[in-house]
């Protein structure tokens, strides 16, 4: 009886977790990184980001979701903000791809 419900416990522990990760996850999400970042370099962000199933794009335009603004993030902010996208500080970038199962090494810069 023990082990059926330790089972059903990891059971609902994973569909917890898979739960959590689809409904912060990047999976087809289109992100623009707007300055430079603190804790990481623009290839290690681009990689995070394809790690979480997401999309680095240069620019922001409509098919933006989400852009993440780093020290001076220059006018592509300003287009941003009329477009409406949702703004990430590095900090809510970290913990959204930290929510979507991809670990980020902030020790390595």
């Amino acid at each position: 009886m023990k082990g059926t419900v330790a089972k059903e416990n990891k059971k609902e522990e994973k569909e917890s977790q898979k739960d959590i990760k689809e409904v912060n996850s990047l999976e087809s999400k289109k992100v623009v990184v707007l300055g430079s970042l603190s804790k990481m370099n623009r290839d290690e962000a681009k990689s995070y980001i394809q790690k979480a199933g997401g999309t680095l794009t240069s620019s922001p335009s409509s098919k933006t979701n989400y852009v993440v603004v780093g020290k001076t993030p220059g006018d592509k902010l300003k287009k941003a903000q009329k477009l409406g996208i949702r703004q990430l500080s590095e900090t809510e970038f970290i913990e959204l791809l930290e929510s979507a199962g991809v670990h980020i090494d902030v020790n390595s810069k």
